[in-house]
């Protein structure tokens, strides 16, 4: 058994209340929300791509070949979400379906020369909005957060259910 306490919030220099704004999953949650929506309108307006689209094309750009489920536990979605936004990427001839040989019952998904075309065209662009956002930050500030961020990543995988 450890014997490594847990650190009070309250101990810290930034007292927690309790307020909703005080909680880390709100904060992380509304920096993600922000970043992804000022970006999601341009996927929207230049390309008619929600900002699930873009996921799904990212996912299947680097890991492909994948099935609907296995991209979903990847962009941490519903599968039926993810189900309806492949339906329509490969109804826009992005994503190319077909059944896996190695076993009949499951489809996979893979990028159309179209899907690559289109990843190519929108990556510098939500690159670019995210360079924006670290800017505030110095190089060596960006490093530490990142491996914060990853500690914490790997921290909530084994919290237990409350």
């Amino acid at each position: 058994m450890s014997t490594q306490t847990t650190p009070m919030i309250e101990n810290t220099t930034h007292p927690h209340q309790g307020k909703l704004q005080d909680f880390l999953s709100y904060k992380l949650s509304t920096l993600s929300n922000r970043l992804s929506l000022g970006t999601a309108r341009v996927y929207s307006r230049r390309f008619q791509l929600t900002m699930r689209d873009w996921r799904v094309l990212n996912v299947l750009e680097h890991y492909a070949p994948l099935s609907a489920a296995e991209v979903a536990e990847k962009i941490l979605n519903d599968k039926g979400q993810v189900s309806r936004a492949v339906d329509k990427l490969v109804q826009r001839g992005f994503v190319h379906r077909r059944v896996d040989p190695d076993n009949r019952r499951k489809s996979v998904l893979e990028l159309t020369d179209a899907g690559h075309d289109i990843f190519a065209e929108i990556n510098p662009i939500a690159r670019q909005r995210e360079a924006e956002l670290i800017s505030e930050l110095s190089p060596l500030e960006f490093k530490e957060f990142l491996a914060l961020l990853e500690r914490l990543l790997a921290k909530v995988e084994t919290l237990p259910d409350p």
